[in-house]
């Protein structure tokens, strides 16, 4: 059986095939790659969940990871939708009056649900009972009431000719694809930033969960991996140190951009001293019996 997507894909084939104007077929090929957009950021909206149950020192209960995962359904066996998966890695972070960069966050997420029910149209999900279109509530209003911030953050996006435009079950424009799709990834910015503050309080969590990379780096399933680098000199140490750390998430601060957790780094030798250990020491650092 076809997918929705399939058949989406078909039925935008057949509109180009049929189109007599150059412009129209660039217009419907456009309208094509800003439906399927949409698409790819829910896919990836919903990775992106499943992959921070999946982190072990994220401080989120097995309740909440279940929901991240959508393992469970809610009271009554309704799905937990994208926003309800959200909350759960920022429910607990809430806390006293909201700085302007809260305030962005939330009206982003408005913006993700926007893009999740413009989805969830092209896939025939996405319409009330009575076939109108089915969006949160309160949804509108903040969009409404941010348009000032909207237009300044996001190239002049005016929230009425977007909700228009998505009643209407049209393809998003190029301004409307883009503004949604960068909200997205601002309010996914702003997830991480409140995972990070809620999980980690120390820098010895930090280095906790660098010496966690390391080992499921060099010793995932035997010590070969350890005891071969190890038989290399310290700076051929510290390069795969450092690559191991970077893909782990690991990165150096830049002074241009915020730091979610703003007092807390690894130590500037952090990766030269554990180099500089010898093989015992190193396994020792890293709780690990050398066999």
């Amino acid at each position: 059986m076809d997918s929705a997507g399939t058949r989406q894909a078909r039925r935008f084939r057949d509109q180009l095939g049929r189109a007599k104007k150059p412009r129209d077929s660039v217009d419907q090929a456009r309208q094509l790659i800003h439906s399927a957009m949409l698409g790819h950021v829910y896919d990836a909206l919903d990775s992106y969940l499943r992959l921070i149950a999946d982190i072990p020192w994220a401080r989120l209960s097995s309740a909440q990871r279940d929901v991240l995962r959508k393992s469970v359904t809610r009271p009554g066996g309704s799905a937990y939708s994208i926003a309800d998966r959200f909350a759960e890695v920022r429910s607990a972070s809430d806390h006293g009056d909201k700085s302007e960069d809260d305030k962005n966050a939330e009206v982003d997420l408005e913006l993700l649900k926007v893009l999740v029910a413009w989805r969830n149209l092209t896939v025939h999900d996405g319409l009330n009972a009575s076939g109108e279109l089915r969006l949160p509530d309160g949804c509108a209003e903040t969009l409404l009431n941010a348009q000032d911030s909207l237009a300044a953050r996001y190239g002049d996006l005016d929230p009425t000719v977007l909700l228009a435009h998505l009643r209407q079950r049209a393809a998003p424009k190029r301004k409307e694809i883009v503004a949604l799709v960068s909200a997205c990834q601002n309010f996914v910015r702003a997830v991480d930033s409140a995972l990070l503050r809620r999980s980690i309080f120390r820098n010895e969590d930090l280095q906790n969960i660098a010496f966690e990379k390391i080992r499921e780096a060099l010793c995932d399933k035997t010590t070969s991996d350890l005891k071969r680098l190890w038989g290399k000199g310290e700076a051929a140490r510290i390069r795969r140190l450092k690559a191991i750390l970077e893909s782990g998430g690991f990165a150096a601060p830049e002074h241009q951009t915020s730091v979610p957790l703003q007092t807390i780094f690894l130590p500037d030798n952090f990766i030269g001293k554990f180099a500089r250990n010898s093989i015992q020491q190193a396994f020792n650092v890293l709780g690990i019996d050398m066999i």
